[in-house]
C-alpha cells in the first residue's frame, strides 16, 4: 500500500524492474506515477486507487484496474493492442472521462483472452472496448455491468456484448439461456458465466421496450451457429405479467426449439395462457414455442389461482393431437400459490403429469 498522496515515481518508474513479473499498487486515495514503469517483463498488473503514465506492457497477462480516474478509451486502446497475451481484464469502478475521439478504431486482437469483468464504469468506455474487441471462441464474460445511458448507441452495446458471451466454439453448448428485469436490473444469460448484468430504466414502459430490443440485439447472435449445441431449456424471470408476453416472443423467436420453460414472476402467470392461443399466419396456425414440453412456474404470490394456467396446458395438449408440429405439454410444476383438487385430476385425465413445487390444493 502507499501513502496517501505519495508520488510512485521514487518506488517504481525511477527504477528498471527486470525481473518484475506481478506487480500490485493499492493507495488509500488517488495517487499518481508521473513516468510510465520500468517493467519490461511484467505479467500480472493490479491497480486500485493510482493514476499511472500508461504505456506498452507486451507481456501483460492480467490486467485489473478499480477505482480509478483512468485509462479512459484513448488510453486503453493501444494498451490492449500491445498486449496479445492477456488472458484477463478486470475494469472497475473508473472515473475516466469520456475521450474516445483519439482512439484507434482498428481492432483489439485478444487471442488468448478467457474472462472479461466490466463492472461501474461508463457507458462509453466499455462498448469502446467491446465494438473493437476480438477475442478467441472460448472467451468468458464473467460480468458486465453500466450505468444508465440514453445515448443512441446502447443497442450496439448489447450487441457485442452478446458477440462476446454467447459460444461459438465447435462442440460447446448454450446451456439454460436466461432474460430477467427484476428491481431495474437486466441479465441477460447465454451460459454459465456468460452473461450481461445491467441498470435498467426508470421508466417501466420504456423499460419493458427497451429490453425486449436488447435482449433480441443479446441473443442475436445465438442464431445460425450449425456447430453450436443449443439448449432446450430457458428462464425467465420478469416483475410484471405485461413483461411475460413480449418474453415469450424472444425466446420464440431465438430459441424456437426450447422444450422447457422455467417462468418466475411476482405479479402472477395469467399471460401464460397465449400458449394456447395460436396466431393465423399465411393460412397456418403457428404456435408460440411449438416443441414446449415442460413448463415450471412460479410466483411470489399465495393467492395465485393455476386454473388458467391448467386449462391452458390441457387445451394445448389436446391440440397437439391434431397438429403434428406441436408438442403436448408433459410435465408441469406448480410453484408458490394454490390450485383446485379437482384440476389436478383433469390434468391426470389429459396424460399431464405435474409436480407440486410449493402449490397449496383447495378443495
Amino acid at each position: 500500500m502507499v501513502p496517501e498522496r505519495e508520488n510512485l515515481d521514487s518506488y517504481i518508474a525511477d527504477h528498471h524492474h527486470q525481473r518484475m513479473k506481478v506487480l500490485s499498487l493499492y493507495g488509500e486515495h488517488q495517487i499518481v506515477c508521473t513516468r510510465p514503469l520500468q517493467v519490461p517483463h511484467l505479467e500480472e498488473l493490479y491497480i486500485t486507487r493510482c493514476n499511472i503514465v500508461w504505456d506498452h506492457l507486451q507481456n501483460l497477462r492480467v490486467l485489473s484496474v478499480d477505482e480509478s480516474n483512468g485509462p479512459n478509451l484513448a488510453q486503453l486502446v493501444p494498451i490492449l493492442q500491445s498486449s496479445s497475451r492477456l488472458e484477463r481484464l478486470f475494469l472497475r469502478n473508473i472515473n475516466a472521462a469520456s475521450d474516445g475521439a483519439g482512439a484507434p478504431l482498428n481492432p483489439i486482437y485478444l487471442p488468448q483472452l478467457s474472462a472479461i469483468t466490466f463492472s461501474r464504469m461508463s457507458f462509453e468506455l466499455a462498448l469502446g472496448i467491446l465494438e473493437r474487441l476480438i477475442t478467441s471462441a472460448a472467451c468468458r464474460i464473467s460480468d458486465i455491468s453500466r450505468p444508465r445511458s440514453e445515448g443512441s448507441s446502447w443497442l450496439g452495446f448489447f450487441h457485442h456484448a452478446g458477440r462476446i458471451c454467447t459460444p461459438q466454439r465447435p462442440g460447446e453448448q448454450i446451456i439454460d439461456p436466461q432474460l430477467s428485469l427484476i428491481n431495474d436490473y437486466w441479465h441477460l444469460e447465454a451460459a454459465p458465466g456468460r452473461h450481461l448484468h445491467t441498470l435498467s430504466f426508470d421508466d417501466q414502459q420504456t423499460t419493458m421496450g427497451r429490453l425486449a430490443e436488447a435482449a433480441r440485439m443479446f441473443f442475436a447472435t445465438s442464431k445460425g451457429l450449425p456447430f453450436t449445441a443449443r439448449s432446450s431449456r430457458f428462464r425467465l424471470e420478469l416483475q410484471y405479467m405485461s413483461h411475460v408476453a413480449e418474453g415469450l416472443e424472444i425466446v420464440h423467436e431465438n430459441f424456437p426449439e426450447t422444450v422447457e420453460l422455467d417462468v418466475s414472476c411476482r405479479e402472477g402467470l395469467d399471460v401464460l395462457t397465449v400458449l394456447a392461443e395460436p396466431k393465423v399466419e399465411e393460412g397456418n396456425l403457428v404456435w408460440l414455442l411449438p416443441n414446449l414440453a415442460m413448463l415450471t412456474l412460479n410466483t411470489t404470490s399465495d393467492a395465485f389461482d393455476y386454473g388458467c394456467i391448467i386449462a391452458m396446458a390441457i387445451e394445448r395438449t389436446r391440440a397437439a393431437t391434431s397438429s403434428p408440429s406441436l408438442a403436448p405439454i408433459i410435465l408441469l410444476t406448480l410453484g408458490r400459490g394454490r390450485v383446485q383438487g379437482e384440476l389436478l385430476r383433469k390434468l391426470e385425465e389429459a396424460g399431464i403429469s405435474y409436480e407440486r413445487g410449493g402449490v397449496t390444493v383447495v378443495g
